[in-house]
């Protein structure tokens, strides 16, 4: 584990951090569904949404800290209605520099431990790019297992790529 490592809940306080963050991550790597560009959300709008995700009962944004930097997120969005409110989606970003030094993983046991006293969660999903190998590997050691892939659903520089579905049950 990284020395100094801080996993806590999003506040609003965070916000401008986040859109910086943001735009960091999406130029260091290809596997998100955004690029830098499409980072450039307004301030109110990142505030908006870590607001109405901690109002949520059944959603969780995450950061990863070190030495007060903004090293890691994890979203978790539980369904919208009552018939899908049980289960959500989460996606998990890193700053390059901290590959590989465990800060997927304590962002990933964070949500975990999360779902387990949340007795509404009962199925946790995500989306991965199916050549995400690193990330697909991390998920598999956590228990998620392969569900599905969609075809074409990246389109990067002229290119599809396939995005593999994962879930694990919780309760």
């Amino acid at each position: 584990m990284l020395e100094n490592l801080m996993i806590r809940e999003a506040t609003g306080d965070d916000a401008e951090n986040m859109l910086l963050y943001l735009r960091q991550v999406a130029k260091e790597s290809d596997f998100f569904a955004f690029t830098a560009k499409e980072a450039e959300i307004f301030l109110e709008e990142e505030q908006a949404i870590i607001t109405n995700l901690k109002e949520s009962k059944n959603s969780v944004f995450l950061v990863a800290e070190r030495k007060k930097q903004l090293i890691g997120i994890l979203i978790f969005k539980g369904g919208k209605y009552q018939r899908i409110e049980h289960s959500g989606e989460f996606s998990l970003s890193v700053v390059k520099e901290y590959w590989g030094k465990g800060v997927g993983p304590a962002l990933l046991e964070y949500l975990l431990n999360w779902a387990k006293e949340n007795s509404l969660i009962k199925k946790i999903n995500l989306k991965v790019r199916f050549d995400n190998y690193a990330a697909i590997k991390l998920y598999r050691k956590y228990g998620f297992n392969e569900e599905g892939t969609i075809a074409r659903e990246y389109l990067i520089n002229g290119v599809f790529y396939e995005a593999l579905l994962m879930g694990k049950n919780i309760h």
